[in-house]
């Protein structure tokens, strides 16, 4: 008689948090502890001001002449910066897909299906001054 029995490949625990739209890390000032500090942009109350720092993965121009970028972390985490008419013509040149980004903005609150995202109104090439 044959043995049937499979031995099922052992799951490990992984803590790290899921990649997710709108988890993209940011830089704000904390005013209760006058200090910069970094947090997931999920976090932060709609209205914050804040940079974020990642890769550009699309950039979408619309019609209304806004612009819609995803920018992307290491960890795969990403935020949705929507540049207005007036910023996207400023930013534009720089809205290479796969090039980093340092982008300013303001923090624009989660709705159902809609993840937290940043109003941005400027942006550099990350590590330019």
């Amino acid at each position: 008689m044959t043995d049937r029995t499979e031995t099922k490949p052992r799951r490990t625990t992984n803590n790290a948090p899921i990649p997710m739209p709108g988890r993209l890390a940011v830089d704000f000032y904390d005013n209760l502890l006058k200090a910069q500090k970094q947090g997931p942009l999920d976090q932060q109350r709609p209205g914050t001001a804040v940079t974020a720092t990642g890769r550009i993965t699309l950039v979408k121009p619309l019609d209304s002449g806004r612009v819609h970028v995803v920018l992307t972390d290491t960890d795969k985490n990403s935020a949705l910066i929507d540049f207005g008419p007036s910023a996207a013509d400023k930013v534009w040149p720089l809205l290479k897909q796969g090039a980093r980004l340092t982008v300013a903005g303001h923090v624009t609150g989660a709705r159902p299906l809609v993840p937290a995202g940043i109003a941005g109104y400027d942006a550099q090439i990350a590590g330019a001054r």
